[in-house]
């Protein structure tokens, strides 16, 4: 997965995902659960180049920070499911 930041300002930011389909909504969920987040979205282009672009802007801080965040949350909660998975009696 190739990522590129296209445009970054102080409450915007457009970041670029090539070679990636199933992630970027899961960011954008996660982004929105924010408070300092006031938008979200994704744009598919089409379907053969394999790029879809992340628009996000903040109320608050940085946008950049704003995906960490959800990176992390995103993460904190992979790790619990994979607990909760192991430890599973089938």
């Amino acid at each position: 997965m190739k990522v590129e930041i296209l445009r970054e300002e102080k409450n915007e930011m457009e970041l670029v995902f090539e070679g990636e389909e199933t992630l970027v909504p899961v960011i954008k969920r996660y982004l929105l659960e924010d408070e300092d987040v006031e938008m979200a979205a994704f744009r598919r282009e089409h379907p053969l180049t394999g790029k879809i672009t992340l628009f996000v802007r903040t109320k608050r801080g940085s946008p950049r920070e704003a995906v960490r965040r959800a990176l992390e949350r995103i993460r904190a909660d992979l790790k619990q499911f994979l607990k909760e998975f192991k430890s599973m009696k089938i």
